[in-house]
């Protein structure tokens, strides 16, 4: 039960981000973190649930970073803006999913080791 409620509160927590990502300034930067929070949170929500509320917080999170957030849109990175900025929170977000790709699956079935 725990698990369960835990996988709701962060696909709503990236839900809530979805506001926050289209403001300028230190509100997008705030949503960005948060739905690389909920991700994580929602990979850890796999421990039980399989992987239910992992993916729809990663589609959330794709679509508000690379559609939505005012500091990382797809459009930033073709407009000549700060790629220094931009490129870096795409890695820090490949990071993440792939981190919380391997967690949730790790988690959804124990018998699979990470180091081989």
């Amino acid at each position: 039960m725990f698990y369960k409620s835990l996988g709701v509160i962060a696909v709503l927590a990236s839900l809530a981000s979805v506001p926050l990502s289209t403001q300028l300034g230190a509100n997008s930067i705030i949503a960005f973190y948060l739905v690389l929070c909920a991700m994580l949170i929602a990979s850890l929500a796999s421990a039980t649930s399989g992987k239910n509320f992992f993916f729809p917080s990663f589609i959330l999170a794709c679509i508000n970073i690379l559609v939505l957030n005012d500091g990382t849109k797809i459009q930033h990175v073709t407009s000549g803006s700060d790629w220094l900025y931009v490129l870096s929170m795409y890695g820090i977000f490949v990071v993440v999913s792939v981190l919380s790709f391997l967690f949730s699956k790790r988690e959804s079935n124990p018998n699979i080791s990470v180091t081989r």
